[in-house]
């Protein structure tokens, strides 16, 4: 019996060293590595400048929209707090590289201070001109003595100032400066995001859209060039997003109506 008893307790200790490890929250090297890329600070801090990408709330001070779905997303994997930061336009967070971990705004060949991921949305931009315009096509808007209103430094302005060969662009430092300038007759076209000039037609019905997008801007994340060792984790992480469905909610959610998943 003593001897039967000695051999059930080593089979039991042999048993007990073969199993496998108890599960515990420590965290994989791979993440502490990626963590100290993106949130070298202890938090993701992001930026944001564009009313496609995100929009707060003036009472309750909450954030929402596709690049905050994203960021809060990028966050939670990272295991670190989420802290916006809002600039007024994507000069300014360009600017500001190293203020921010990571920025949503969108891909142009003259931002060579940061890095991009690949696109996660594209946004169509399109010209608006006042209904008895005899503009009708985008060709149209280019010729001699049209002047298009423009908000400084963001994707439009840059793309059409590398296009345009005919018309004049009036640049005006906010969406709101440069929709001034076109109801006050100081310009004769808007060009801008097309939902925000749906929105503009809702109040003012005496303008139309042209049909087609002058340029769909493709949307992504910006990271500091100092910290290029995450862009492979960050193009990943937003492709499998795109995938997964989960961007194209994000969308729906914002509630925007032109734009779509990119390719």
């Amino acid at each position: 019996m003593r001897t039967a008893s000695i051999l059930l307790f080593a089979l039991l200790q042999v048993s007990v060293s073969c199993a496998a490890p108890p599960q515990t929250d420590a965290i994989p090297s791979s993440l502490d590595a990626t963590r100290a890329q993106l949130a070298p600070t202890g938090k993701l801090r992001v930026g944001f400048q564009n009313m496609v990408t995100y929009s707060k709330n003036p009472q309750t001070g909450e954030f929402s929209g596709v690049g905050v779905d994203i960021a809060r997303e990028l966050a939670r994997r990272l295991i670190v707090p989420f802290a916006p930061v809002e600039y007024p336009s994507a000069a300014k967070m360009l600017a500001s590289v190293g203020d921010w971990d990571i920025g949503f705004t969108a891909i142009d060949p003259d931002r060579t201070d940061v890095v991009f991921t690949r696109a996660y949305m594209l946004v169509p931009n399109n010209y608006m001109v006042p209904a008895s315009s005899r503009f009708r096509t985008n060709s149209d808007v280019d010729t001699s003595g049209v002047r298009i209103a423009a908000f400084r430094g963001q994707t439009n302005d840059l793309y059409l100032t590398r296009v345009l060969r005919a018309a004049t662009l009036v640049r005006a430092d906010g969406r709101e400066p440069a929709l001034a300038l076109y109801a006050s007759g100081q310009a004769d076209v808007f060009s801008g995001a097309r939902d925000g000039e749906l929105d503009y037609l809702a109040q003012f019905p005496a303008n139309r859209i042209l049909p087609d997008s002058f340029l769909d801007v493709p949307h992504a994340v910006a990271l500091p060039k100092d910290r290029a060792n995450g862009l492979a984790f960050v193009s990943a992480f937003l492709d499998e997003l795109k995938a997964s469905g989960f961007v194209a909610d994000a969308i729906k959610r914002a509630g925007l109506r032109s734009e779509r998943v990119a390719p």
